[in-house]
């Protein structure tokens, strides 16, 4: 069956299968980081490093909600949802990634060689 095909399954609305292929990419981005992120955020969680975090989600909310406001006025409509979607993942991602000592000089083999130092 044809991808057509199949977004009949769901609509037989034609703008509405073309907003559907036209935001794909940003589901997909949105898919490859959100489970790293989440992963990450645990981590930090279970490291109790509650400043990192907050940090983080102080930035996120600031910029997701500055994303929101230029994406409406652009007129990026579900686009720009979108966009702004993947734009929380990704900064989460890199957040968690580097609150967590993975993107320092020594990277994760550093992160790791410092969460068993903590253990003794």
């Amino acid at each position: 069956m044809a991808a057509g095909g199949r977004l009949r399954l769901i609509t037989a609305d034609v703008a509405v299968q073309a907003q559907m292929r036209a935001v794909l990419p940003y589901v997909v981005g949105t898919l490859t980081a959100h489970g790293t992120a989440v992963t990450l955020e645990g981590v930090l969680l279970a490291r109790k490093a509650f400043g990192g975090l907050a940090i983080t989600y102080t930035g996120i909310a600031i910029s997701c909600g500055g994303a929101l406001v230029l994406g409406r006025r652009a007129g990026g409509g579900l686009a720009a949802v979108w966009a702004t979607y993947v734009w929380y993942c990704v900064g989460r991602l890199v957040a968690f990634a580097g609150f967590g000592g993975l993107l320092g000089a020594r990277g994760a083999r550093g992160a790791a060689a410092r969460a068993g130092n903590r253990r003794r």
